[in-house]
This record gives C-alpha cells, sequence and structure tokens, in this order.
C-alpha cells in the first residue's frame, strides 16, 4: 500500500473506501499493462547484469500487489457491497440472524454494557387491550412513531396519541398533529425536570425552540384525561 500510495501515509479508513471501491478493478487492469512491459523491458536485458535487474524487482512488487488485489480486495469489496445492502439505515446486524440489530439492552448480567442482537417491538393499547404491534430493527423509539402509526389501520378511531418522552422529536409532533390529525400527549426529553422550581427560576433554562410544541402539550396534558378515545404506544426491545 505504502508503494501504492507513493509512500504516504494513509489511514485505515481511507483504505477500506479503497477496497470497496470500484478502482480496484481498473488499478488491477493497470498492474497487467504494466507487467506486460516490464517483460518486454526484462527480455531486452542481457542475462547477467550486475547488481541484478531492477525490472525484475519491479516485477516481483507488482506480481505481489496484483495478488493482494486480487485475494484480498475484490473479495472484500464483494463482502462490504452484501454488508451494505443487509445494513441499509442501520449501523450493524447480527451474522447469526440479519434481520437483528446489536441493542443495549436492560438485561445486562456483565454490568459493562454489551451490546446484544434484538429487535424493537412496538405495541398500540387502550384500556389495556393490545390493538396493534409492529417490529422494527432500529434501537431508538423515535424513528419508529411514525412508520408504527401508519401500519395502524384503526388508528381513526383515536383522538389522542400517547407515548413517553422516548418518542420525543419535532418530526413526531408534526406528524402527529399534520399528518395523522391527531393530539400527541407525549412529553418531551426534559418535560418532568422543567416541572422543578429550580429549573424555573434559573433564567438560562429558557428555551425558544420547543416554545409551540410545549404549549401544545401542557396545555393538551391539561385540558385532556386517559379515555377509550386514546392510544397509548409501548415500546419493547426483545432479543
Amino acid at each position: 500500500m505504502m508503494w501504492l500510495s507513493g509512500n504516504t501515509l494513509i489511514s485505515y479508513k481511507t483504505i477500506n473506501n479503497f477496497r470497496s471501491s470500484d478502482a480496484i478493478k481498473e488499478l488491477i487492469k493497470e498492474t497487467d499493462i504494466k507487467l506486460i512491459e516490464l517483460e518486454e523491458e526484462i527480455k531486452a536485458e542481457p542475462r547477467v547484469i550486475k547488481g541484478g535487474s531492477k525490472n525484475k524487482h519491479v516485477r516481483r512488487k507488482l506480481k505481489s500487489i496484483k495478488r493482494k488485489l486480487k485475494e484480498d480486495f475484490l473479495p472484500r469489496k464483494v463482502k462490504y457491497e452484501r454488508d451494505r445492502e443487509i445494513f441499509k439505515d442501520r449501523n450493524s446486524f447480527s451474522k447469526i440472524d440479519t434481520d437483528a440489530t446489536f441493542m443495549r439492552l436492560k438485561e445486562d448480567h456483565m454490568q459493562n454494557g454489551q451490546l446484544k442482537p434484538a429487535y424493537n417491538l412496538q405495541i398500540a393499547t387502550s384500556g389495556r387491550f393490545v390493538l396493534h404491534y409492529d417490529i422494527f430493527p432500529n434501537p431508538t423509539d423515535t424513528r419508529t412513531l411514525v412508520p408504527f402509526l401508519k401500519s395502524f389501520s384503526n388508528l381513526d378511531l383515536f383522538k389522542h396519541i400517547v407515548a413517553d418522552a422516548g418518542y420525543d422529536s419535532e418530526i413526531n409532533y408534526q406528524a402527529v398533529i399534520d399528518k395523522f390529525e391527531k393530539i400527541p400527549l407525549i412529553p418531551y426529553g426534559t418535560y418532568q425536570k422543567e416541572q422543578s422550581r429550580k429549573y424555573q427560576r434559573d433564567p438560562q433554562n429558557i428555551n425558544i425552540g420547543h416554545i409551540t410544541i410545549k404549549m401544545i402539550i401542557i396545555q393538551t396534558l391539561m385540558e385532556s384525561y386517559l379515555s377509550s378515545k386514546d392510544i397509548v404506544l409501548v415500546w419493547i426491545i426483545w432479543g
């Protein structure tokens, strides 16, 4: 690799990007052309050269590089392309079950925050009855709310969408209000903290960015109550 880069120090990430690029096949072709030229030059050289033939030394290096490209880089490129198709919008997958994603579970017997392959199971309940469920590969709940509500065929029967702060995002609030035309009962991440007197008396804790959505949530929480017209979202990490 140092010979290919002109003795320039390159990072491991750059090497991996090169391995997974289409430049490998082109480089193999160029190496073959260079080897053919060297063979012609070697044939024209005298049989005995003091200090050895430089062209033969270069040919030996090029053959080693070509072997590395064919036996290492090209198979890795195929593997990377296959892995990218499996990854899709995830950042990991299990080799045993490619649909499962590595997540940090509550069951951590080693107490070291280890990741395990699992699924994110979403459940919709009303009056303690399970009405709908769906399974997602991503560990965060913020990206599951909108697709989960799209897959719920009986959503029109409900007026409120009730969920915990794990579903807090402006995209989710906007989708529930504008797209699904429901009232979100989803507290934002710092809602409980902002109810304390210490937080409210501190002038540095004013956040203008979420003021509109916060007022909608607070007003809805004060004026509404859980009834048969409310759908409650429950998330379970299943692995």
